[in-house]
């Protein structure tokens, strides 16, 4: 019997898992799988019991609360909760990007947006063979778009119509990883506008990996085991060593494998590979698409923007091909008013706070939306990775940002860009206003240990079936392994390319 280990449980462990069950394989799970606390958990099982019109005002205020994310993005809560975001704990001092703990990973609380990678994004890949893998993870994932929208507020729809007069192959209603009808078993109801997509679902229509997870776990076709903090993999000739920390009792332990698949995400796969190979005291670079938060005004206020927001996730994509200024596509998603922004203007859940505030700021916040811009890596700046070694258990993990000169004038340029071609819609992108953000505040992140053809760094890259140098059954199958971030959405490519991998291992051996 080949065993078979996956490290994680978001999206790319997903995909992994579904293709080694359908070998035959029934593989460990091995992931921190924090569960959301009593409170929260507590807090959506009422809330998704009743329609939102009966939602007590407490619990609708509580869901929304956030809690404090970076100098220019604001963190995402689960129903008031930070729990998915590790901690100091875990022996990770970042300013910005931090691996998940929650079971799920961050598919917990993102943002749902889903695009098929563009082929000269994929120029510098050394695979060829991603079509099958891309269309099977694309036919698996709930879908609502122009065919079979969520509902969104009047202040969304105005703007789908208006985006009508501008050229489709560039404008167009957003795709989203959720759920337009009620699709059991892991989404058994549907998006019904509730607006609080950016606080966690309360009935489940957002796409994430923890429910699949539980259900095969019951099944029986994957051993789930959480509260296992994975250090490092340790080969020989004929078995791979898994030697981890159980986070209830402090206790360390291992296992023996004859594959293991890491997918703990772009951070916690290269603290793993890094640890695994002792390279210690050594700058590691990872790559980011870099974001831009940029103001979009609308010409004309629908009526009740304000007053019902309907789904909250971005509505509406703006994609500008590669041209004379970028080799690359660019990438900008859409949202109206929600509670992150109306936050941002000191305005809360709570009617008692800052009530003065939307009052006076109503016909301005009527026509406000929210642009969330990409660049593709090779316009961004990086982040710098350096392990170090620690008397306790847990090493020490230090993350700094490094800007790239280059990356405010390609931003310019895309501001721009996304300017023309929203100008037909009503809508007007601002010249000022626009904010570049720090490398990693965006989370779309990777190429530390980018797949080669042949050859590399040292261990600092991966084969094509994402083997790092001087591993012969060790795997990685997330982001870490890209030659490079494209500036469009990731999960539809992060879980394609762990299909891939899982599926082309040769498990005989």
């Amino acid at each position: 019997m080949i065993r078979c280990a996956i490290v994680g449980t978001g999206p790319s462990a997903l995909a992994t898992a579904e293709a080694l069950i359908s070998r035959g394989i029934v593989p460990d799970i091995l992931d921190l799988g924090a569960e959301a606390p009593a409170a929260s958990e507590a807090l959506r099982a009422r809330l998704a019991a009743n329609p939102p019109e009966r939602w007590s005002p407490s619990d609708r205020v509580a869901a929304q609360a956030q809690p404090q994310g970076g100098p220019n993005v604001p963190r995402k809560g689960y129903f008031g909760s930070d729990y998915p975001y590790a901690d100091a704990s875990l022996g990770i001092a970042s300013y910005g990007p931090l691996p998940s703990r929650a079971l799920g990973g961050y598919s917990t609380i993102w943002g749902g947006a889903i695009l098929a990678p563009k082929p000269e994004d994929l120029a510098d890949w050394p695979v060829r063979n991603m079509a099958a893998s891309i269309a099977r993870i694309w036919a698996r994932l709930p879908k609502s778009d122009s065919t079979s929208s969520v509902p969104y507020g009047s202040q969304m729809v105005a703007l789908h119509r208006d985006a009508r007069r501008a050229d489709d192959t560039r404008v167009r209603q957003a795709a989203l990883a959720v759920a337009a009808t009620a699709q059991a078993p892991d989404h058994p109801s549907a998006c019904n506008g509730c607006g609080l997509c950016l606080s966690g679902c309360p009935y489940g229509a957002i796409f994430g990996t923890a429910a699949p997870f539980r259900r095969l776990a019951h099944e029986g076709r994957v051993r789930l085991r959480q509260g296992l903090f994975v250090l490092q993999a340790r080969e020989t000739a004929d078995r791979l060593a898994l030697d981890w920390v159980d986070t209830a009792t402090d206790k360390a332990g291992s296992d023996n494998y004859d594959r293991v698949f890491l997918a703990a995400g772009a951070v916690g796969s290269t603290r793993i590979a890094l640890r695994s190979r002792a390279l210690f005291d050594r700058d590691v670079e990872m790559r980011d698409s870099q974001k831009i938060l940029i103001p979009i005004l609308r010409r004309h206020a629908p009526a009740g923007a304000l007053a019902a927001t309907g789904a909250t996730l971005a509505g509406l994509f703006v994609d500008l091909p590669p041209d004379a200024t970028s080799a690359h596509w660019r990438h900008l998603q859409i949202t109206g008013t929600n509670p992150l922004l109306l936050a941002h203007f000191g305005i809360g859940p709570d009617p008692a706070r800052g009530g003065w505030r939307k009052r006076l700021m109503a016909p301005m916040l009527a026509r406000l939306m929210v642009g969330w811009g990409g660049l593709h890596s090779a316009q961004s700046g990086k982040l710098v990775l350096r392990l170090s070694p620690s008397a306790q258990t847990r090493d020490n993990l230090a993350i700094r940002a490094v800007p790239a000169r280059e990356s405010l004038p390609a931003a310019r340029r895309a501001v721009a860009g996304f300017r023309r071609a929203l100008a037909p819609t009503r809508t007007y992108v601002p010249p000022i206003g626009w904010r570049l953000v720090a490398p990693g505040e965006g989370n779309h992140i990777g190429a530390s240990l980018p797949m080669r053809a042949a050859g590399g760094d040292a261990g600092l890259s991966s084969d094509m079936l994402g083997r790092p140098l001087g591993f012969a059954r060790l795997h990685v199958v997330d982001s870490s392994v890209f030659p490079s971030i494209p500036a469009t959405t990731m999960l539809v490519l992060s879980m394609a390319n762990a299909d891939r991998i899982a599926r082309e291992v040769s498990l005989g051996d």
